[in-house]
């Protein structure tokens, strides 16, 4: 018994000053060769990381171009006269014409309604088409469509000078992509 009296002081006073405790090995810095000199396992992983980024810049590089080979030919946007729900339709004429070599049949856009003199921007809204029959490479299709009667393009009052600009942002072939 008297023993234990002697070891639980010690045992305590130990664990306070953190003698018991385990100690945390760091690893040394690593020197300049040890850094430039890599498994090739190591190596092969940072060129593959680099390729596949290569890789993904092309791919968007594409996508880019395509976007831009889509051209807008005319844009116009009007509404009927004939009211519904005490609202008249909104519509959009487009002229588009497909430079890319793949069929597009559906393409995303951003429209833009601005004065005349650009100075005033009365609304800046989404709209997409799906084409039916597709736009083929280097054909120049002309599409006149109504938009929905709840979005803010049948919200908004323009002057009949109002211009639309219209930018591609997306473009889909049959199976789902360009």
């Amino acid at each position: 018994m008297r023993s234990l009296k002697i070891f639980l002081p010690l045992l305590l006073l130990s664990m306070l000053s953190g003698c018991g405790q385990a100690k945390e090995e760091t690893a040394p810095p690593p020197t300049p060769a040890a850094v430039q000199e890599q498994p090739p396992a190591a190596a092969a992983t940072g060129e593959a990381a680099q390729q596949a980024e290569a890789e993904k810049q092309a791919e968007a590089a594409k996508v880019l171009a395509d976007l831009a080979a889509f051209e807008v030919v005319k844009a116009r946007f009007y509404k009927t006269e004939e009211a519904y729900l005490g609202k008249r339709q909104p519509r959009i004429e487009i002229t588009v014409k497909n430079n890319t070599a793949s069929p597009v049949v559906r393409a995303d856009f951003i429209g833009t309604l601005v004065s005349p003199d650009g100075e005033e921007v009365f609304l800046r809204q989404s709209f997409s088409r799906k084409f039916a029959q597709g736009v083929a490479p280097g054909e120049e299709k002309q599409e006149d469509f109504g938009l929905n009667m709840y979005s803010p393009w049948a919200e908004v009052e323009v002057p009949e000078e109002t211009v639309l600009k219209v930018e591609v942002v997306k473009l889909e072939e049959r199976s789902g992509k360009i």
